[in-house]
């Protein structure tokens, strides 16, 4: 069952396998690559898998570890970790809060233009950093730091981490296949 699903690929997947992907498509990547392995983080979209806001705190403690305590950090207290983020990010990284936190909360499907926008000013501006040298300890996996600054366009040419991307990718999919399997 699992193999017949990697068989239909989707138009995106055939994209990053060619190393095509573009604008949108290649932010939404740029930003799973950062939260793999990060407690209650799965990035999907750019609309409803930020409004949490642990996604926006798993990408700023991936190079900024010292600034958020990620492992306190609850799924259920989303005001607090949505005003975390905009505020660690525009008083340490000079990051604008381009977003609010309540509106952010307050809506099912957050603005898609508006989370976007916001993602590009982290991308831009943690572009400034590198990823600390400690290893961090998140959802028991070990996220290797201290690695040298990449760019966007680099890390989709990187075929290593295409293939720990894919790996995770199809864990994910065996969990919600036997999620699937377990509630039929």
């Amino acid at each position: 069952m699992f193999f017949a699903g990697l068989k239909k690929m989707s138009k995106q997947q055939k994209n990053l396998a060619a190393g095509t992907l573009h604008g949108k498509e290649a932010l939404l990547e740029w930003c799973k690559r950062q939260t793999v392995g990060y407690k209650n983080v799965r990035v999907s979209n750019m609309t409803t898998s930020w409004r949490d806001g642990l996604a926006f705190c798993a990408i700023i403690h991936r190079y900024k570890p010292d600034l958020i305590d990620f492992q306190n950090l609850s799924k259920d207290d989303m005001l607090k970790n949505n005003e975390m983020a905009f505020k660690v990010a525009e008083e340490h990284l000079g990051i604008p809060a381009l977003l609010d936190a309540r509106d952010l909360v307050s809506m099912d499907v957050p603005d898609e233009q508006s989370i976007m926008t916001y993602l590009s000013s982290l991308f831009f501006g943690l572009n400034n950093f590198k990823p600390s040298d400690n290893t961090t300890e998140t959802n028991n996996n070990t996220i290797a730091k201290g690695k040298p600054k990449r760019y966007l366009f680099d890390i989709l040419a990187d075929e290593a981490y295409k293939r720990r991307f894919k790996l995770r990718q199809r864990e994910i999919v065996e969990e919600q296949c036997t999620d699937t399997e377990v509630t039929a």
